[in-house]
């Protein structure tokens, strides 16, 4: 138990720093508020006591914490973003595992094992790395449009040499276009970009792809996995899409995050059951399997 504790303070020592090493003292293991007061750093200390006790390589350069961890296992280099929403990510997708019932009944129903994957909204790529543990010689293509978050979603795939993910700065919409960011979805951060068509202060659009300009670009087959969490872009896909339908028949899974403030839970479930597919949930997500 000595050793446990003593090398998580390790750990905590090399990757909060002095600022943030004297809030958790004072509103974690004194006041007991920290979730209240700095909500970014107790996910961040949920993550670090975590990995520390996994024995996870985990150190700090700059504003960020690296980490040199495994999964499923496979060997992978991540790199958060101190004091943003990065650290609750990463414990939804690979401390939570909101993906593994889904990933479970994915390998016992599909064989061969997923080749063709795309995420659309791929933030900074965890769940691209979360789905390469699992399905390793998978394709997958990797949208984001917001700069940050892409920049990040880079450093993962340089960093991560074995995985074949494309990363693209680019939205999912229901046609090809430029759009502009809106940072006024939900609390802004960086996991909460959503794009519209209004100009924004965002000082240059970003590209947007349509699904089936994505799927025959690339020339594939078929789609194994279509994962797509576009902070309520999906009410355009489903509302003003052929394209989205005709791409969908060549679809064998879909996982998507539905924004009830922009179209309801009920609306998705209908439009997919129409299209021939069985529905469960898996976390935050809606699973989607095509009926053979």
């Amino acid at each position: 138990m000595l050793g446990k504790t003593l090398h998580r303070l390790r750990v905590l020592a090399a990757c909060l720093g002095l600022r943030d090493g004297w809030r958790v003292a004072y509103h974690h293991w004194w006041r007991r508020d920290l979730h209240k007061h700095h909500p970014f750093l107790f996910q961040e200390l949920v993550v670090l006591l975590h990995l520390a006790d996994q024995g996870a390589h985990i150190h700090r350069q700059g504003g960020y914490c690296l980490i040199n961890t495994q999964l499923n296992g496979q060997a992978f280099s991540i790199r958060l973003r101190k004091h943003t929403s990065d650290f609750f990510i990463f414990a939804q997708i690979w401390i939570r595992q909101d993906y593994a019932a889904f990933i479970r009944q994915v390998c016992q129903t599909q064989s061969p094992a997923p080749q063709y994957i795309i995420d659309a909204g791929a933030n900074i790529g965890l769940a691209a790395l979360y789905f390469t543990a699992y399905f390793p010689q998978a394709h997958i293509i990797a949208l984001e449009p917001e700069s940050a978050n892409f920049a990040q979603l880079q450093w993962h795939c340089r960093h991560n040499p074995s995985v074949h993910i494309q990363a693209l700065q680019a939205a999912l919409w229901h046609q090809d276009t430029h759009l502009y960011l809106d940072q006024s979805f939900r609390d802004g951060s960086h996991s909460a970009f959503a794009v519209t068509t209004v100009p924004t202060t965002a000082l240059t659009p970003t590209q947007a792809f349509s699904p089936k300009t994505l799927w025959a670009q690339h020339q594939w087959p078929r789609i194994d996995i279509f994962k797509i969490d576009i902070e309520g872009a999906e009410k355009e896909l489903i509302k003003a899409s052929d394209d989205f339908s005709d791409c969908l028949a060549h679809t064998q899974w879909l996982a998507i995050e539905v924004h009830e403030e922009r179209i309801s839970l009920a609306e998705v479930r209908a439009y997919l059951e129409a299209r021939q597919f069985q529905i469960a949930h898996s976390g935050e997500y809606l699973i989607a399997q095509k009926n053979t």
